[in-house]
């Protein structure tokens, strides 16, 4: 398993991992427009190297804002053009309910555990 991390100090935690091949990106904290470089570098970083599948774990973010709304859309756009499908880790109100008045949620495939997304990837 491969972690790096991209941090923002007390803000927000961004760090990525490998499962079966699929890239899992761990994010904790607050993703706003002053917090989002780290999330946007790491997935990024993880895109280029055109993995099977992605997964944004969001089970930590306290704060989602419109910078993390268009993280996930950018992430969706560039792994569709890497042949890379993705995966939304997410169970709290503080993601969920941007992504729903946003009109947002059916664009993406919302699983409840990084390792429900997982398995859903490699199989």
């Amino acid at each position: 398993m491969t972690i790096n991390t991209f941090a923002t100090p007390s803000i927000i935690s961004v760090r990525t991992s490998h499962q079966a091949q699929i890239a899992v990106v761990h994010v904790a904290g607050e993703v706003d427009m002053s917090s989002v470089e780290p999330l946007e570098s790491a997935v990024r970083h993880e895109l280029t190297a055109r993995p099977p599948g992605l997964v944004m774990d969001l089970l930590n973010v306290v704060f989602w804002g419109s910078s993390g709304l268009r993280v996930l859309i950018q992430a969706r756009d560039q792994a569709e053009s890497a042949s890379t499908r993705l995966r939304v880790v997410a169970t709290a109100p503080a993601v969920l309910r941007p992504l729903e008045l946003s009109g947002l949620a059916e664009l993406f495939d919302v699983r409840g555990s990084v390792s429900a997304a997982v398995r859903d990837l490699v199989a």
